[in-house]
């Protein structure tokens, strides 16, 4: 039996919005089912696929992969998005 490649999900401010991360190693198979999904974009920045942060995204996500991948979640409950606490024009150092 062969083991399913792993997707992690996490929560992220990015472009002043709460974005949902896609995290996953080089996976041809993944890249193409993600590629599928509309409004999924690819963040040089982060290095990472991401997608709005929205429960319709999170099921759409977990539909697409369904026997395809393993999503691990567990960054995504319990916590909230990352703020940062920095004012205009002040420097924190």
């Amino acid at each position: 039996m062969t083991t399913l490649p792993t997707i992690i999900l996490e929560q992220k401010l990015h472009r002043q919005q709460a974005q949902l991360l896609i995290r996953f190693t080089y996976n041809k198979y993944l890249l193409s089912v993600l590629r599928s999904l509309q409004n999924v974009y690819w963040s040089s920045s982060l290095k990472t696929w991401y997608t709005k942060d929205t429960e319709e995204n999170l099921a759409l996500i977990f539909t697409a992969f369904k026997n395809k991948a393993h999503i691990n979640s567990d960054r995504l409950y319990g916590k909230h998005t990352y703020e940062r606490n920095l004012k205009k024009g002040k420097k924190n150092y």
